[in-house]
């Protein structure tokens, strides 16, 4: 297993889509950051030009990393099956599970790589350029990120499933979406109109993201229970279903 994450940790780290996936997730954040900065500067009646509404909405926006982690995951891992690489694993002796779940981990290790140097470079470089409202909004985002990590990683569990039952990367998407959003939204609608118990729609990482739900009693322990749930549940399916398969 650990001669296997490696062996991927050192295809990843030397692919092209790698660094152009984290580029492009640094252009989108830097390009927002440098507009604010720039409208302040322009403008003395703006009020957004500060780390406060800064930080502020990127907490009320890290529901989005669950929108991302499906494009992640097909660019790190994309076309699997059109390329050949799980029937070459398996042909030089490579069990299906350890391909399975060193994939799982590898995608851990690259997503936490890649936030650390998005975080490294974001927050500095939005308090060097805005007002600096105090560290109370920067310690406030990451603790917001850290408490939301769990989520994340639920849902990049089923990402990598999908991965694995599926062989077009535009199944995976879709697929993921509706399980991750349309179905949630779905049941919100249901809910208002007939009622639902409230813990059916604590399965879903994005509605326990935007209730904040780590602030509750056990809240946080709730969030890691979550994460422990979809890993049996998307491993017991997505090993099922790739023992099976033709690769």
């Amino acid at each position: 297993m650990i001669n296997y994450v490696k062996s991927e940790l050192y295809r990843l780290l030397r692919t092209q889509t790698t660094y152009y996936m984290l580029l492009m997730i640094l252009f989108f954040l830097l390009f927002m950051l440098g507009l604010t900065w720039y409208t302040g500067l322009n403008d003395p009646n703006f009020l957004y030009d500060n780390t406060a509404f800064v930080f502020r909405f990127s907490q009320s926006g890290l529901v989005t990393v669950l929108y991302v982690i499906p494009f992640g995951i097909n660019v790190l891992f994309g076309d699997e099956y059109g390329h050949g690489t799980f029937k070459n694993s398996v042909s030089y002796g490579m069990k299906r599970e350890v391909i399975y779940l060193g994939k799982l981990i590898t995608s851990v290790l690259v997503s936490f790589m890649m936030s650390v140097i998005v975080l490294m470079v974001f927050i500095p470089l939005a308090e060097l350029l805005l007002e600096n409202s105090g560290p109370v909004y920067r310690q406030g985002l990451i603790l917001s990120i850290w408490h939301s990590i769990p989520l994340f990683l639920a849902a990049l569990t089923v990402a990598h499933m999908l991965s694995f039952i599926t062989s077009k990367a535009t199944t995976q998407i879709l697929s993921y979406f509706v399980m991750m959003s349309l179905v949630q939204t779905l049941l919100l609608r249901v809910k208002a109109i007939v009622g639902m118990p409230d813990l059916v729609m604590r399965l879903f990482p994005n509605y326990l993201i935007q209730a904040r739900f780590w602030e509750a009693p056990l809240g946080s322990l709730f969030c890691w229970g979550i994460l422990f749930l979809y890993f049996g549940v998307t491993t017991i399916i997505g090993l099922t279903v790739f023992y099976k398969r033709d690769i």
